[in-house]
């Protein structure tokens, strides 16, 4: 286990804050595969914490972190090799319960013997191939699903569909996500922007966005920030707020014009309207380099918070079975992402049910637009505190309970199903 003054060393460092929970959980855990996920996550956040302390200067604490890294990692290869050792535990059972309980004829207890050793080797092997996923490495995760999800909430449809409308026949997508844009800049020269959502519900709502992306037949490439040229994009997703500022408007613009599709999810447009690191932009003037974005996004930013049930407004949205009337999310609060009066030529495909609208299709030049106010992620995590900031603009807001998934089953397996690739920064 780490040592106790570790973790008073992790307690008192505001870039680690979130990694001494993630040990303790661990440590509590029971479950060897839970345990693994949870040093997975606290890997990571002393990786990156050790690089910080590396820019800054700080040796002794940068070794420090190093040292508690290798017992973290220490801890997490015990929790996999437990995952291996419940299959032998498996075979002994099967050995003593089974076999030896059949009837006492020595010819069927060694032919199933036999079986069972031409088998056993396969199913080794398959542990061993899949036993990575769940264990993870310090490599980057591509991320994913364990298991399919037995339903897919309508908002998420919709978002799919919509997505692979903008996208035309075109199929390679740069999407910009919360888990990535923490990474780049959450202990580094970001660490004052926000506050930052939990890890555990970025890493939520950008794989389920992800998923349906792919479901979509979409090639998915993640990043944590806008890269210098968008040359070899069919459609660019942005969810990251603080990955946006008004600057980008301009090549944004050019990729819309020459036939690329954009996503602008929740609070997006805001961010390009003006510049600003929190979640508060009704304090933030309108930037010079904003001015026209009415008539590229369909917008000229115009959040607003609302409440209420959001429903389809039109039947069969870009080919889905969604009719007018369906219920696509309910924020049970004030805070919920929406847009005032989205610009000429607009198509509101989804509206709140006090007028504001929810989800609308625009067209710029030769591409698509597509905006959508929010999303129940593939495992709603009511986590996200929305009490008593009115104003804000929020991720994901007010999430409800009620859809299946797992966390955990959510941040660790997806290559399974599917493979996302991270862009080279």
């Amino acid at each position: 286990m780490p040592a106790p003054f570790f973790l008073a060393i992790l307690r008192q460092c505001s870039p680690l804050r979130d990694c001494p929970r993630s040990i303790d959980n661990a440590e509590k855990e029971r479950d060897p595969d839970k345990k693994a996920r949870l040093y997975i996550i606290a890997e990571k956040g002393l990786q990156a914490s050790a690089g910080s302390f590396m820019k800054a200067e700080h040796p002794e604490k940068r070794e420090q972190v190093l040292a508690l890294f290798e017992s973290v990692k220490e801890q997490r290869e015990l929790a996999a090799r437990a995952c291996v050792q419940g299959f032998f535990n498996i075979y002994g059972l099967f050995n003593e319960r089974v076999i030896y309980w059949l009837p006492t004829r020595m010819y069927w207890r060694r032919q199933l013997g036999k079986l069972f050793l031409r088998v056993w080797p396969v199913l080794f092997v398959a542990v061993l191939a899949i036993l990575p996923m769940i264990a993870g490495s310090n490599s980057q995760k591509l991320g994913g699903l364990s298991l399919e999800p037995t339903s897919i909430p309508s908002s998420l449809t919709l978002l799919g569909a919509g997505a692979r409308w903008a996208a035309q026949s075109g199929n390679s997508t740069l999407f910009i996500d919360w888990e990535d844009n923490y990474l780049a800049h959450g202990n580094t020269d970001g660490i004052n922007w926000g506050p930052w959502s939990g890890e555990v519900d970025m890493v939520n709502l950008t794989q389920s966005i992800a998923y349906v992306l792919n479901q979509s037949g979409l090639e998915v490439h993640l990043a944590g920030d806008l890269p210098s040229s968008l040359a070899g994009y069919d459609l660019l997703v942005i969810h990251a707020y603080w990955a946006v500022e008004p600057r980008h408007l301009t090549m944004v613009r050019d990729f819309i014009a020459n036939g690329g599709g954009v996503i602008l999810l929740s609070g997006v447009p805001e961010f390009f309207r003006c510049y600003c690191k929190d979640w508060w932009t009704y304090r933030c003037p309108t930037d010079n380099a904003s001015l026209g974005m009415d008539a590229i996004f369909g917008c000229d930013g115009n959040y607003f918070n609302t409440g209420g049930y959001a429903n389809v407004t039109v039947d069969n949205p870009f080919g889905t079975s969604l009719l007018t009337g369906d219920t696509l999310f309910e924020g049970t609060g004030e805070s919920n992402a929406a847009v005032l009066n989205p610009y000429d030529g607009s198509q509101i495909i989804a509206s709140w049910n006090r007028g504001c609208t929810f989800a609308y299709t625009y067209a710029y030049g030769q591409g698509r637009v597509y905006f959508q106010a929010a999303f129940v992620p593939l495992d709603p995590n009511p986590t996200n505190d929305t009490d008593g900031h009115k104003g804000k603009v929020l991720v994901t807001p007010e999430i409800p309970f009620g859809t299946v998934g797992s966390v955990t089953a959510v941040a660790a397996a997806f290559g399974i199903l599917a493979v996302f690739k991270r862009r080279k920064q």
